[in-house]
């Protein structure tokens, strides 16, 4: 809502250009394809111009028309967005391409770009790549290169002293070796025990609220924040387990819960089979560790390197000494690719990068030698040519170390490049859990299929399926009854009694949502109306605005024409009521239960009752 009013406040002065910086950075991946689509109507019906600029990679393929690629202020590679992610003649472009997660290429090995931006201060020859490109030679040091033809179109060009030679760099760019780096390997490499490491059933994690003005006129209680509701699932040994789902629905709070951070208000949490309560409160921060989400908050900003990551073991392994506290962060450090280790211990978080400072977090989570580790949105701070460093290093991690994780994050490509198994959350409950491929290739529950279809993909040429829901979901204070989902749901099921076709019974349940949370403007259909002054013209016109055509079913129908004539005379809950006397669907009755399908995954959805 808050960026739909920045883009209408831009709009208001009718530009003829706007420049949308990160406009869907902080947004979840169903809301920024709404805002997306927003902007693509205004730059076709309005005639627009508009400056997108963006690190999603994905966002930029689907959204421009022409991409200018930018490194250390200057433009590396510019063209149309066909030539720039179809046919990519720059290392710098060809390193963010292959470092960027591909929810339909998931096997792809990501390709972690070295060391960092150079500072802009001073003077600089050569190319401002250089200290990072694998094709780098002394001519690159000593030359500052011009944008030159690529191939493809005629404007597309290249900052690069190899462009000629683009072929031969595309190939060794795909490959991780050729930048310095280790992959994290594939999925197969490692496959899962049959042991749970970590169980949960019928975890709740309930926050009291604060007492609101109507709570304390009517003398009731305020409603709990129901965060987590009766989550159930196992995490298996050496297994990688996702938890996906947008803003709001639960995830952090239960990562926190299951690592007692949130005491859990209700349901048992177990670790190696013995239940948390049980575990000494030392032993279980051994066993169990989290890399928060955070790098610049996460740190203390007053303690070295050393400090911070020999810390746990100075709390949790009293019998080293100093200097064995500090070979073994050396050694860890070293792990996470913070190399040579001795030259980090004595510096402190601001004088390290992002990706830097969250290796940092990673070798603090290990250095204890865990044997759950939960990384809560690992790499969604970070800039997109280090993620994959970041996300090689847990795949590392796990195939090396035998590690068991869970990863929660709201990125299903890199939830699907990772995990081997993966939960969708939405608002506090599981709704399908199963084989990660499976579940993006042929996804049961329709947030799963909202989700999966809500992912830019970075290819301007492949036509994404339009997402079917809209709107954010209800506060997690007051859910929805029955099926959480039930109010934004697609495949909302309609009453046995009434006929309906594809897509009207949605379009009734957001008129019956509109209805109860007051926002049908019938004053903007008495100005539409052919009478403003005659009710049942006022109906028709609000009839006309919210169901594209005719019912199939006159009784369906009959019940609407009387709710909004009862609309149009001002009687709004006599309307809401006759809507749901009528229309009262199976989604909103019972609240769906997790089943098994044939597959092993499971999906909570009267779908599959």
């Amino acid at each position: 809502m808050l960026q739909r009013a920045v883009i209408a406040m831009a709009m208001s002065c009718d530009p003829d250009l706007i420049i949308a910086d990160e406009p869907t950075t902080a947004l979840d991946v169903v809301v920024q394809d709404e805002i997306l689509a927003e902007l693509e109507t205004l730059q076709r019906e309005m005639g627009v111009s508009i400056l997108v600029i963006s690190h999603d990679i994905g966002v930029m393929a689907e959204t421009c028309d022409d991409v200018g690629v930018m490194y250390a202020g200057e433009l590396m590679e510019v063209g149309s967005a066909e030539d720039v992610f179809g046919n990519p003649s720059n290392p710098y472009t060809l390193g963010l391409a292959n470092s960027f997660p591909d929810i339909t290429d998931p096997d792809r090995e990501l390709v972690d770009i070295p060391g960092t931006a150079p500072e802009l201060t001073g003077e600089h020859q050569g190319c401002p790549f250089v200290e990072r490109c694998p094709f780098a030679t002394e001519e690159c040091e000593q030359y500052r290169p011009e944008l030159a033809s690529a191939p493809g179109a005629a404007d597309h060009r290249s900052r690069c002293h190899f462009v000629d030679e683009v072929d031969r760099l595309r190939e060794e760019a795909a490959d991780p070796e050729t930048w310095g780096g280790a992959a994290g390997g594939d999925a197969d490499d490692a496959e899962p025990g049959e042991r749970s490491v970590l169980a949960a059933e019928g975890v709740r994690k309930y926050f009291d609220a604060e007492s609101g003005l109507l709570d304390s006129i009517l003398g009731r209680e305020p409603t709990p924040v129901k965060a987590v509701d009766g989550v159930s699932f196992d995490v298996k040994e050496g297994e990688i387990f996702g938890i996906v789902g947008e803003s709001g629905c639960g995830k952090s709070t239960l990562g926190r819960t299951l690592l007692n951070l949130h005491p859990a208000t209700e349901g048992t949490i177990s670790l190696d089979g013995d239940a948390i309560g049980d575990i000494p409160n030392e032993e279980f921060r051994r066993a169990a560790q989290m890399i928060f989400q955070d790098p610049f908050e996460s740190l203390n900003p007053r303690m070295t390197i050393q400090q911070t990551v020999t810390e746990p073991l100075a709390l949790l392994n009293r019998d080293l000494s100093y200097s064995e506290r500090t070979a073994v962060a050396e050694q860890t450090l070293a792990e996470v690719g913070l190399s040579p280790p001795e030259e980090y211990l004595t510096r402190f978080p601001d004088q390290l990068s992002g990706g830097e400072r969250q290796r940092v977090s990673i070798a603090r989570a290990l250095v204890v030698d865990p044997s759950f580790l939960l990384a809560d949105e690992p790499v969604s701070m970070l800039d997109v040519s280090i993620r994959a460093s970041v996300l090689n290093i847990l795949r590392r991690l796990r195939r090396d170390e035998g590690l068991t994780l869970s990863i929660i994050s709201h990125d299903l490509s890199l939830i699907r490049n990772v995990s081997d198994r993966t939960a969708v959350m939405y608002l506090g409950e599981f709704v399908e859990v199963g084989d990660t491929d499976r579940l993006v290739e042929d996804p049961k529950h329709p947030y799963t299929a909202a989700l999966v279809d809500s992912v830019p993909v970075p290819d301007p040429t492949v036509e994404r399926t339009p997402v079917d829901i809209s709107g954010e979901p209800p506060s997690p204070r007051d859910p929805p009854s029955g099926c959480r989902f039930h109010t934004r749901c697609p495949a909302v099921i309609p009453p046995e009694e009434f006929e309906f076709a594809d897509g009207r019974f949605r379009q009734l349940m957001d008129l019956r949502q509109a209805l109860n949370d007051g926002s049908v403007r019938v004053d903007r259909a008495r100005k539409q109306a052919a009478d403003p002054d005659d009710p049942e013209s006022v109906a028709a016109a609000i009839k006309q605005r919210r169901f594209d055509g005719a019912f199939v079913d006159p009784d369906a129908e009959s019940v609407v024409d009387d709710a909004l004539l009862a609309l149009a005379n001002g009687d709004d809950d006599e309307a809401a009521q006759r809507l749901a006397d009528a229309f009262t669907t199976p989604c909103e009755r019972d609240s769906p239960e997790l089943v098994e399908l044939a597959d092993g995954r499971q999906v909570a959805c009267h779908l599959y009752d």
